[in-house]
Order: structure tokens, then sequence, then C-alpha cells
């Protein structure tokens, strides 16, 4: 299909831009003031989608991204992320009927705490992030852009080697977006990811 190929596409860029830029890591090198990049893939779960006051309901689908964190002190992070979540929306209301599917780019700033890493090999970090989300012309809708807020978690395990595996799992919430003639929310969606972390 053209949008699973768009979106594989998209991912296969982003790997290539990141790896392109790392260096090798000696093992053990990690420290909790160190910068990270990361990559992520998982899943973006159903819910619900306010069309103007019309409820459509968001199936299930992929998303995927990469970030970038810098050290704010020992224990804290600051940094960026660049995630495309494929966006299917179902709608059969007095006003919409349609079944569609699009990618969505959701560019954001994120603030990260390390809890209990110590030199060991795990740690928790539980984040907030806001961003601004672009969908390309959907169904009914032209292009759309929208607020976005996440909170999230992720559980990291450092490897004696040159990487971090880590589990990510949050919230993710387009409290307020549309185009020029419709308002739309989307969510809040829960969604679950794995990745790693250099």
């Amino acid at each position: 299909m053209r949008i699973r190929g768009t979106f594989l596409c998209c991912i296969t860029a982003l790997l290539a831009v990141v790896l392109a830029g790392l260096e090798p890591a000696a093992a053990y090198d990690y420290a909790e003031g160190d910068s990270y990049t990361g990559i992520k893939a998982g899943m973006l779960g159903a819910g619900e989608v306010d069309l103007t006051g019309e409820t459509a309901d968001q199936k299930a689908g992929f998303g995927a991204g990469v970030f970038f964190d810098f050290p704010a002190g020992t224990h804290l992070h600051y940094g960026a992320s660049v995630d495309l979540f494929s966006v299917h929306w179902k709608a059969n209301t007095d006003t919409y009927s349609f079944d569609a599917t699009e990618l969505m780019m959701d560019i954001g700033i994120n603030v990260k705490a390390m809890l209990g890493r110590e030199n060991g090999s795990f740690a928790l970090r539980p984040g907030l992030g806001i961003g601004f989300g672009a969908l390309r012309r959907m169904a009914d809708f032209n292009g759309s852009n929208y607020l976005t807020l996440k909170a999230f978690a992720e559980m990291v395990y450092f490897t004696p080697g040159t990487i971090a595996l880590l589990l990510d799992s949050g919230v993710w919430y387009a409290p307020s977006g549309g185009d020029n003639d419709h308002d739309i929310k989307i969510g809040p969606l829960f969604y679950l990811r794995a990745g790693v972390m250099f």
C-alpha cells in the first residue's frame, strides 16, 4: 500500500541520518550526564477523534521516531524528538463518512529525568513533551496542524556494549488543532514502543 511504503521509506531515511552521525562508544562508556541519540518504533493505540463536535474512531497504528537528549545536570535531560504516526480515522456521522489513513509528523521538545542509574545497568526516565503536529490532506480535511502533548516513561537497560535498549510507554494527546474549517482534537492515545539509545 502507498501509505505503508511511504512510512517505511521515512523510517529508513531517519535511521540512515542518525546512524551516519554516530561515533563508536567504548564499552561501559555511559554516564548520567551524557548526551544520547535514540530510535523508537512501536504501536499507537486506538481512541477517539473530535471533529468539530462529532466523534470519529482512531484505529491503532504504527509509530516511530528519533530523539536527541542533552544533559541539564546529572539526573536531567532536555532535547528534541521527531515522530511519525500512522493516523487511521474512521467516521460515520451526520457530517462525515470516511475511512482514511495518513502520516502525521510530530516535532517536539522534551524534558526527562534519569532515575535509578547510579552506574548500574537499569534506569527509568519519566518525561514530558510538547510539540507541533502536521497532518497532510486527509479525507474531508485540508492539511492540518496540532498542539501535541506527551507524558511517558522510558525503561532503559545499559548493555556492556555500545548501545542501550529501551521500552517507551506513554500517552500522546493533541488537545487543539485542525484546518481553517475544522477544529480537531485527537486522543488521548496510549502508545508502546521499543528502541535503542546510543
